[in-house]
Order: C-alpha cells, then sequence, then structure tokens
C-alpha cells in the first residue's frame, strides 16, 4: 500500500479496496447458497477478493487518521481500530435477524454498509487533500 499511496496518491489504494470488496460481495450475492460443492472455486475468489480489501481498507483508515491530525496521531487511531473492533463485536447482533431472513439479504446488507464506508472514505480523503 505504502509504494501505491506514494507513487499515485491514497485514492488508488481506496478504489482498488472498494472494488475488490464490491466484487467480492456481488460474488457471494451471486451464489446464494455456498453449501453446494460447485460453487467451492467462486467461495474461495470472494473470499480472497474481500479479504484482498480489507487489508487495503483498514490500513488506509489507520493512514488516514494520522495524516488529518499528526498531533493527535495514537487517540485517532485508536479510535478507528475501537471502532473496527467493535463492528466485529456486533456483527453477531446486527446481522442474526438478517440471516433469518437469508444470507443473501446479509451480502445485501453488507454491500449497503460498504456504500457507507465509501461515503466516509470520500469524506477523510477530502480532508486530507485540502490539509496537504
Amino acid at each position: 500500500m505504502s509504494t501505491l499511496s506514494r507513487r499515485y496518491g491514497f485514492g488508488l489504494p481506496v478504489g482498488l479496496g472498494f472494488i475488490a470488496l464490491v466484487i467480492g460481495l456481488t460474488v457471494f450475492i451471486i451464489i446464494g447458497d455456498f453449501t453446494v460443492a460447485t460453487s467451492i472455486p467462486l467461495l474461495g475468489l470472494a473470499l480472497i477478493s474481500v479479504g484482498w480489501a480489507g487489508g487495503l481498507l483498514f490500513p488506509t483508515m489507520i493512514t488516514f487518521s494520522q495524516i488529518i491530525s499528526p498531533e493527535h496521531r495514537g487517540v485517532l487511531a485508536g479510535a478507528v481500530t475501537f471502532a473496527f473492533f467493535l463492528g466485529s463485536a456486533l456483527i453477531p447482533i446486527v446481522f442474526e435477524p438478517l440471516f433469518l431472513l437469508g444470507i443473501a439479504v446479509v451480502y445485501w446488507a453488507m454491500l449497503a454498509v460498504s456504500a457507507i464506508l465509501l461515503v466516509v472514505f470520500i469524506f477523510l480523503y477530502r480532508q486530507i487533500t485540502t490539509a496537504q
């Protein structure tokens, strides 16, 4: 990520991360029932895509928080990490009712949450470009 960010700016890793996230979630939605043996290769590709997106987006969010306010680096990085792990802890509570409606509903909800995250990233990216 750091090489891409230095050479092309933060927009490229964020864009690649969101493209990978949307592709992975779209494949999950298309697969639907992934308990069928024939869906295993597609499931693997979707997991790789979503994992790669997370590997790009989480460090970028930490970097954004440190660039926006260098004097509060530890506080902002801690707040972002806390939000990440709080979200992970709330997944069963939030997505269980959706799971009862079907796994496709869970993936659609994840896509909606990803759209909200994209808006946050756009806001942070504008903050960074105006701060520099």
